[in-house]
């Protein structure tokens, strides 16, 4: 359990659900320094053209004009996030690569929706999760929920996946606020359709 937890204290300083707003992104940065987190990331001008990423057991079509950061996850793995790049973007595309598969999947998704309704619930801001149900994505066998929340007049939409991926413990984020879904939709669906395990 302390594993996600870091995990989850990890994505939440990188201010997936800091639900967009500069002030809330400044309170994740302070909260990182009171914790005494130290990460390095390692960041990528936004693409130019579409752009193929391959690391850490795992790849994905970067789409034109979103940009990668990657941070470690302290004796864990890896986070790799893309974003659309520029002024009040919201589209997110996160993945957390932990080493080994030895996390029980099912206590991998209650954790990580616990922490993050407990995040949100500290923003007062609403939030709703489906049921966490099976399927498959891009010929693997997943742990799925949809998500949305609302924070500032703003609201967000996205998805949570879970699995494994040659011999790693995979969660895979998307998010996107309501207004920006219509140009956020085909760089969000380029990066899922590309991902890969390998």
């Amino acid at each position: 359990m302390n594993l996600l937890r870091t995990v989850v204290a990890t994505i939440l300083i990188l201010g997936l659900f800091a639900c967009g707003a500069e002030e809330e992104k400044t309170q994740v940065k302070e909260s990182e320094s009171h914790v005494g987190h130290n990460h390095s990331h390692d960041s990528s001008p936004a693409s130019t053209s579409d752009e193929i990423f391959k690391g850490h057991g795992i790849g994905f079509t970067i789409p034109k004009g979103w940009k990668k950061t990657e941070m470690p996850i302290p004796e864990a793995g890896v986070l790799v996030m893309v974003e659309k790049q520029g002024e009040d973007e919201s589209g997110q595309f996160m993945v957390s690569v932990l080493d080994g598969d030895q996390v029980a999947l099912n206590n991998y998704m209650d954790v990580m929706r616990d922490e993050i309704l407990k995040n949100l619930n500290s923003q007062g801001a609403s939030s709703n999760f489906s049921d966490v149900r099976k399927a498959q994505y891009n010929n693997i066998d997943v742990l799925v929920c949809e998500y949305t929340h609302g924070s500032g007049g703003l609201d967000f939409s996205g998805s949570l996946k879970t699995f494994y991926c040659n011999g790693k413990t995979i969660y895979l984020f998307t998010q996107s606020e309501k207004e920006d879904h219509p140009k956020n939709k085909a760089g969000i669906e380029m990066l899922e359709r590309t991902f890969a395990c390998g």
